[in-house]
């Protein structure tokens, strides 16, 4: 009779532990791949000024997001936000010129924390990339002419990509994605310690990473919008660079459907751009490998991070 109750007591203990998800394996193979490929890659550092990270600080553990560019990372921010202001947090902003403030930060703070990030397929980040750049105005007057000659996006991809002076140099969103996932201070590369990486392209993944934001709350998910001010429906050229007057209302309106059209691209353009970003393809195809084995396997009955 002991035995019975004894047994009993201790399932049902059990059975009252939080369980990891599938979905959550699938976050956290993703990051063990990444992780492992950034510190095998011999990608060069991403300068200091392109560096980007946002805070929560709550009572019992900190949410750290490092944003890496056109991977879908302002939306991932937007969540943050609504999960520090809905849960009493304190929020903090870490551009690249605190990059210093963000260290100091990682070393005073005492809690537990979570790190997360965002992954996307690089050619489709590529072209994100250039439609941004485009809309901002940052390319050279031969670009913005050549886009209003051509008036085709695939062939204005073709013509950049034979001709990459036309590309801006060392801007931050052209730069690889293992970069942004490196710690750019250490010249051994090693990576930032990311537990989650999300890819905001999936369906239903932004959902579940408020699920794991909340930490078991009920807190309903939020209407959050991942556009910034680059974007077409609000300004499309930022006002006093040169360039702005060389991007046409056309031309800028052309750049918009630069990522739309991606799936339309050559062999000859994707074999080029999956040569420009060789690392973010290996990390992205081990991740996509990895997060697909650990999400076969049965998921273990480990408690969530408090």
């Amino acid at each position: 009779m002991y035995f019975v109750f004894y047994g009993i007591a201790i399932c049902c203990l059990l059975s009252s532990q939080p369980v990891k998800s599938q979905p959550f394996l699938l976050f956290e193979g993703r990051a063990q791949a990444w992780t492992t490929c950034v510190r095998s890659s011999a990608v060069p550092k991403v300068a200091k000024w392109s560096f980007e990270a946002s805070v929560c600080q709550l009572p019992t553990r900190t949410l750290v997001h490092i944003h890496v560019f056109k991977s879908g990372g302002t939306i991932l921010m937007r969540l943050l936000e609504a999960v520090c202001r809905r849960r009493q947090g304190v929020l903090h902003y870490f551009p690249g010129r605190n990059r210093s403030q963000f260290d100091r930060f990682l070393t005073d703070d005492l809690h537990p924390k979570l790190f997360f990030s965002s992954q996307r397929e690089p050619v489709e980040r590529f072209y994100s990339a250039l439609a941004e750049l485009a809309r901002r105005g940052l390319f050279s007057k031969s670009f913005y002419a050549r886009a209003a000659k051509l008036k085709d996006p695939l062939k204005l991809i073709q013509w950049s990509l034979k001709h990459p002076q036309a590309l801006p140099k060392h801007d931050p969103h052209l730069a690889s994605a293992v970069s942004f996932l490196s710690q750019d201070n250490d010249p051994s590369g090693i990576p930032w310690p990311i537990d989650y990486i999300v890819d905001p392209h999936q369906p239903g993944e932004l959902e579940l990473l408020w699920r794991l934001l909340i930490n078991g709350t009920d807190l309903p998910y939020p209407r959050v919008d991942g556009r910034h001010s680059n974007d077409p429906e609000y300004q499309l050229c930022q006002d006093g660079r040169p360039s702005c007057t060389h991007a046409s209302s056309y031309t800028r309106s052309l750049m918009h459907y630069i990522v739309m059209q991606a799936q339309d691209s050559t062999a000859w353009m994707n074999t080029t751009l999956r040569h420009m970003y060789r690392e973010d393809e290996e990390c992205y195809r081990a991740a996509t490998a990895q997060s697909a084995q650990q999400t076969a396997s049965k998921p273990s009955a480990v408690t969530l991070p408090t």
